[in-house]
């Protein structure tokens, strides 16, 4: 993958969670579960190694990265 410039985009499909937002409609499975998918998906990749790994990827978190860019230091 090394010099190919690609990016990964992290996007939410399956709705991780959905159990606790259920209720209300889409209102809260959009507006909060897929935030939540993509953290859980952007912090998987990042505990899993995969920057580690591949030091040149450029990742796109969808929903701008979930609560990532918060909770980063």
């Amino acid at each position: 993958m090394a010099g190919r410039d690609l990016i990964a985009f992290v996007h939410p499909h399956d709705g991780v969670g959905l159990e606790a937002v259920g209720g209300w409609g889409h209102i809260l499975p959009v507006g909060l579960g897929f935030v939540f998918e993509t953290t859980v998906a952007l912090a998987r990749m990042a505990l899993g190694g995969v920057p580690r790994r591949h030091p040149d990827l450029v990742v796109l978190g969808a929903h701008s990265g979930g609560t990532i860019p918060f909770v980063a230091r």
